[in-house]
């Protein structure tokens, strides 16, 4: 029986101290599970460990989290693991930061590596390529991001915040031991301005309603323009005569259209403004 630890060119990530997960399969020779232990712990010595597990019951046992280096499955022969998306998140979850996974899986009549790509890239690991396809098996390495799931980090600024001028500051600061400080908060701080400020605040136009200065309101208007223009927009359009598109308005329903604003009413001459007889308000009994 022929060990495929060896073959996938393991050296450069299982080394002394490293910890090592090996998931075998029930139709594996114990033999071939002890000798694939002994050639892991002799390289991981003393200082790390290289674990059994069958991939059947990864998801049952408690296994600690973010706890080995390197994960291997489907390594041993004969190869006939299938890894499903649970399986491979499970994984993913034991493994640390950066940690490695190295696994074989079989193909199915016509299958390509990269299916089994994508599905490591589904279960979260990232840079999965295929290293090898013989004897109808895929053989792919992939890895863990090198952060936590569900870890963050704060974003640091690119551009370092502008600190204030000092002239700037001093401008704006009043300091407890200013003698003037009683005069300036005296009268509720009424002796900050001057004549010539007032003056200056009064020279401004403002919201005039007796027509001498009329302009529209300001987009964000907050004195009351804004309503004063839309109530009186509505005004005019409620005093404003109707316009007669024909003509013929004046001369009866009989001449109207069937759209008139003066269907119904009686007969006028132009200009003179439509009344209604005290009969025609009551409403019919």
């Amino acid at each position: 029986t022929h060990t495929h630890t060896n073959t996938m060119e393991l050296d450069a990530t299982i080394r002394e101290g490293s910890a090592v997960l090996l998931l075998g399969s029930p139709g594996v020779a114990l033999d071939t599970v002890q000798r694939a232990l002994t050639e892991l712990r002799a390289v991981v010595g003393e200082r790390g460990k290289a674990d059994l597990e069958q991939p059947d019951r990864v998801e049952q046992v408690d296994l600690t989290p973010s706890s080995y280096d390197t994960v291997l499955c489907g390594c041993l022969d004969p190869c006939v693991t299938v890894h499903t998306h649970s399986l491979l998140t499970r994984l993913l979850k034991l493994l640390k930061p950066s940690g490695k996974l190295h696994l074989r899986e079989p193909l199915q009549e016509g299958e390509e590596p990269s299916k089994l790509c994508s599905k490591l890239k589904l279960a979260g690991f990232v840079n999965p390529a295929a290293i090898s396809s013989a004897d109808n098996t895929a053989v792919v390495h992939a890895e863990k991001p090198a952060y936590e799931v569900g870890a963050s980090q704060m974003l640091l600024s690119l551009r370092p915040l502008a600190q204030p001028k000092q002239e700037t500051v001093k401008v704006w600061q009043i300091s407890a031991d200013d003698d003037d400080l009683d005069d300036i908060l005296a009268n509720d701080g009424e002796d900050l301005l001057d004549q010539s400020d007032i003056a200056m605040a009064t020279t401004a136009p403002a919201c005039a309603t007796d027509g001498v200065v009329k302009k529209k309101a300001c987009k964000d208007c907050s004195c009351g323009r804004a309503e004063m223009e839309e109530a009186e927009t509505k005004q005019k359009t409620r005093s404003a005569p109707v316009a007669s598109s024909c003509g013929s308005c004046y001369l009866g329903d009989a001449f109207r259209c069937s759209s008139c604003p003066y269907l119904g009413m009686p007969a006028f001459k132009p200009g003179d403004k439509v009344q209604l007889s005290a009969r025609q308000l009551n409403p019919d009994k």
